[in-house]
C-alpha cells in the first residue's frame, strides 16, 4: 500500500566555521563595520558638559575618575541622546553601542562591575540606558527631525 516513512535521525549542531575570540574585559573592542559612531568624539562631547552648568560636575567626576550617583549617570545618558539625536533622529542600536563602549573605555568608571567583576562587555547597561532614552523621546515626539550634519557629531 503506502510506503513507510522513517523517522531521520537529528542532526548534530554544526560548530561556528569562524573561530571564536575570547574578548579580555579590560580591552575594549571595535566593531568591524564603521558608523557614523566611529567618528563621534566623546572628548568634544564631555567638554560641552564643562560648559553647562549642571553638567559641569559630572564631567569634573569623569575626568579625574570618580564614580557617578545614578542621578548623575542619568544626567550624562540624557546630555549624551541629546547631543546625538540634535543630528540624527534614530541612531540605531549599533550606533548606540559604539558610544556606550567608547564611553566606557575612556571612562571605566561607568563600567558595569559588580564586587570588581565586569559584568558581560561591561557597558550594555549604558548601551539600554542610551537605547531607553533615545525611545523615549522618539514616544513623545521630542526629537528634533533636522537633517544630519557631520560639523555637529564631532
Amino acid at each position: 500500500m503506502g510506503s513507510r516513512l522513517t523517522p531521520q535521525q537529528p542532526t548534530p549542531p554544526q560548530q561556528p566555521s569562524v573561530a571564536l575570540e575570547v574578548i579580555n574585559p579590560n580591552v575594549m573592542s571595535t566593531p568591524l563595520q564603521p558608523n557614523w559612531a566611529n567618528q563621534l568624539d566623546i572628548d568634544a562631547i564631555i567638554a560641552k558638559m564643562m560648559s553647562t552648568e549642571k553638567s559641569h560636575a559630572i564631567a569634573i567626576l569623569l575626568r579625574d575618575g570618580q564614580p557617578l550617583r545614578s542621578c548623575q549617570r542619568n544626567d550624562l545618558v540624557r546630555f549624551v541622546v541629546d547631543k546625538v539625536t540634535s543630528s540624527t533622529k534614530s541612531p540605531g542600536r549599533k550606533n548606540l553601542e559604539i558610544i556606550a563602549e567608547k564611553l566606557v573605555g575612556k571612562y571605566p568608571q561607568l563600567r558595569d562591575e559588580w564586587d570588581g567583576t565586569v559584568m558581560g562587555k561591561g557597558f550594555m547597561s549604558l548601551r539600554n540606558q542610551l537605547e531607553c532614552r533615545v525611545e523615549y523621546l522618539k514616544r513623545f515626539g521630542k526629537i528634533p527631525l533636522k537633517k544630519p550634519r557631520e560639523d555637529d557629531l564631532a
